[in-house]
This record gives C-alpha cells, sequence and structure tokens, in this order.
C-alpha cells in the first residue's frame, strides 16, 4: 500500500521478520530493519524516502548508486 509522504523501496516482504524497527541515516532517509530469528543479524526490510526531499526518480538513482535493488518501490501519494 502506497504511503501518502514517503517513497518505499521493499528489499524484502515484511512477513519475513521477528523484529522490525525505524532507523534515520540521512535527511530525508529512513531504514525499516529487522531479524528474521532471535540470531540473525539485522538487515534492510526497506527504505523510505520523504517526499519532501525525494522526487521518485531521485529516491531510485539514491537506491541505484547505493547498489540496493528492491523487490518493489512504490512512489507516495501525496505532496510536500
Amino acid at each position: 500500500m502506497p504511503l501518502s509522504r514517503e517513497h518505499s523501496a521493499r528489499m524484502h516482504v515484511p512477513k519475513l521478520y521477528k523484529t522490525i524497527r525505524s532507523k534515520t541515516i540521512a535527511p530525508g532517509i529512513r531504514l525499516i530493519v529487522g531479524k528474521r530469528c532471535a540470531r540473525c543479524s539485522m538487515e534492510t526490510q526497506a527504505v523510505r524516502f520523504n517526499v519532501c526531499r525525494f522526487t521518485a526518480a531521485k529516491a531510485k538513482a539514491w537506491l541505484k548508486r547505493h547498489k540496493m535493488r528492491p523487490i518493489r518501490f512504490e512512489k507516495a501519494t501525496g505532496r510536500c
């Protein structure tokens, strides 16, 4: 489901994770990270881009620069 204020790049299916957290890594960029099991390390489940700071094209370019290949990209439905 598209978000109104953030573009979303899904890296993995959310139901695979037992725990999920949000982590801001830069202005306008937020990672959704999680653990698949208690002993597993944290991995990126999704990357979210604030619609006021990133267009969909700029968000996709950022993902490409960081060698991230989402399984799904959803453009935000709202505007800044």
